[in-house]
């Protein structure tokens, strides 16, 4: 609009000029033809800087994208125009290429008296409560509500139950163009503008022209027009170390981001085994992706560490992190506690009960010593797309049988890989060693009794050299009258008591019942032996109620019982 109607007013000096008939009137018109040339390269030169300007708030609003989402500045190229550096391209790995544009100087006044100066609208952006939103002249740009506009979405809030949450806030864009000789800017993608300051400077007046006279002295010219304000740059400096690019704005906010390349966009994550159970692990990850901390399968493995002693940053396994350099993680481990099963061996038990997921043919062990299947062993079926732990004697490689009175070998259910562990990481106790372990090791009658621990029944064995931990009361033994009510009424322990006595080496074995067919019965512990009894009977280890409270029976092949399997030290 003000190009056209300069150049409008251009094309009326030009007639005029073949008017003019004394040098008076051809100074006039030179002077009026500066003037117009002159505001032409000046409205070039600021809507130039205005689709620069709006350039750089794209640039700065992908600049906060890749901070938030953990990109890397992979390199950054200057932008050259005549031989001189007007700004830079900046590359990204997880994002497109922005320019970034430096500010120019503002263009001389105009002779005469002193002109006013034109504004440039400096927008920027600036953090609140951890979120970045947009300022501009230093105050936040607020929406019609009045609310603070974020240069990138937010997530929404979550809903409460059955309900859902609300919708999280769009990022926005501003918009700036020249109108009118006035800044505007929109922050709705062009729909609605809101006019700012000026855009150009008003010119200086004309000196006076001498008086006539015959073709008498021109008069002096007016003074030189005070320099017109610098067409600043959102962006104050670019700088950059050996590590990250620091991008400076002019409101002062500094934003650093992490330099990449080909050689530091890949990282690797060192497992270090640490003295303990397996081998060293290295993963090759990307700069900036989410990932999943490996397990260990190690028996007494805790947890991973970036330090060996364990002092360090914790990390557990399947823990997403997301990675932006090169990661050493220890292994921690505990020390077992150990449990006598003859003169001469030592286990630990695992982590739970033993179970089974037909349908996928896997096996795995309880989450916690207190976890147990239930009523949803009456699915037992080779087909049942779900979890058991309750199996017939020796059912290792066939735990869905429930014939009455079959006769098959015995096969351990150690034999078989039990999560990430390796097949015959682990065994099932013979009748002899549950004998020995509840009834002939040193100390065996105040090394066991049963209890509730967070509302589950069951038997707690305690191990060799057992020191009860502070502030924690056991009593070993068993209830003298029968009922599932008798468990809780002997002693209970909450989670966090039954916490302390786990780090000190208890055992928990939850009284999960028997399974006859597809019943399920109730109120006892039966578990499992790898000793045979004749051809359709084994031996199992029995706890619950009465004064002798545990003993060793033999029972019917068929019917599913719980299985705790053991490692020997």
């Amino acid at each position: 609009m003000m190009k056209t109607t300069i150049k409008l007013l251009a094309l009326a000096l030009v007639l005029f000029a073949t008017a003019c008939n004394n040098d008076d009137e051809m100074d006039m018109l030179n002077s009026l033809w500066r003037n117009v040339t002159q505001n032409e390269a000046r409205i070039d030169a600021l809507e130039k800087w205005c689709a620069q300007a709006n350039t750089n708030i794209s640039s700065l609003q992908t600049i906060v994208n890749v901070l938030e989402s953990n990109g890397m500045v992979t390199s950054i190229t200057p932008v050259m125009e005549g031989g001189v550096e007007i700004g830079y391209t900046i590359t990204f790995s997880n994002h497109d290429p922005i320019t970034i544009y430096h500010g120019k100087d503002g263009k001389d006044g105009q002779n005469g008296a002193n002109g006013q100066n034109g504004t440039s609208p400096i927008v920027g952006v600036a953090q609140s409560g951890g979120v970045y939103y947009w300022t501009l002249n230093g105050e936040w740009l607020l929406d019609a509500d009045g609310n603070k506009l974020p240069v990138s979405g937010k997530d929404g809030a979550n809903g409460e139950n059955g309900q859902n949450g609300s919708n999280g806030q769009n990022g926005v864009t501003p918009q700036l163009k020249i109108e009118n000789d006035y800044w505007w800017i929109s922050y709705d993608n062009g729909n609605t503008w809101k006019q700012l300051g000026k855009a150009k400077g008003e010119d200086g007046e004309n000196g006076e022209n001498g008086a006539k006279g015959d073709k008498g002295d021109t008069g002096d010219k007016g003074d030189k027009g005070d320099k017109g304000d610098a067409g600043d740059s959102m962006f104050q400096s670019v700088t950059q170390d050996a590590d990250n690019v620091y991008f400076t704005l002019a409101n002062g906010t500094v934003i650093a981001i992490a330099k990449g390349g080909d050689e530091k966009y890949e990282f690797t994550i060192t497992y270090m085994p640490n003295g303990g159970e397996g081998e060293v692990v290295i993963d090759t990850v990307h700069y900036g992706c989410s990932y999943a901390i490996r397990n260990n399968a190690g028996t007494c493995f805790i947890s991973w560490n970036t330090s060996s002693d364990g002092t360090g940053v914790v990390y557990t396994p399947t823990e997403n992190i997301v990675v932006v350099k090169d990661i050493i993680l220890y292994a921690q481990w505990f020390t077992p506690a150990s449990f006598s099963v003859s003169n001469t061996t030592q286990v630990i038990f695992s982590p739970g009960n033993l179970q089974y997921h037909p349908a996928n043919d896997e096996w795995r062990f309880a989450e916690s010593q207190t976890d147990y299947i239930g009523d949803a062993n009456r699915n037992v079926a080779a087909d049942y797309n779900g979890w058991l732990d309750l199996f017939g004697f020796g059912t290792g490689s066939s735990p869905t049988v429930t014939s009455s009175y079959y006769d098959y070998p015995f096969v351990d259910w150690g034999t078989n890989q039990i999560g990430d562990d390796a097949p015959n990481t682990w065994r099932t106790l013979t009748d002899d060693e549950w004998c020995y372990l509840s009834f002939s090791r040193t100390n065996a009658s105040s090394l066991k009794g049963i209890a509730q621990v967070s509302g589950v029944n069951g038997l707690i064995l305690l191990p060799d050299g057992w020191s009860c931990p502070d502030g924690v009361t056991f009593k070993s033994g068993f209830y003298s009258s029968f009922g599932v009510d008798y468990y809780a009424a002997y002693q209970t322990f909450t989670a966090d008591e039954w916490s302390k006595m786990e780090s000190a080496g208890a055992v928990f074995l939850p009284a999960a019942g028997a399974r006859h067919g597809s019943d399920v019965s109730y109120g006892s512990g039966v578990y499992n032996s790898s000793t045979p009894y004749k051809s359709v009977f084994g031996w199992c280890f029995y706890f619950g109620f009465g004064s002798g409270g545990a003993y060793h029976g033999d029972d019917d092949s068929y019917i599913g019982r719980s299985v705790r399997l053991v490692k020997d030290l």
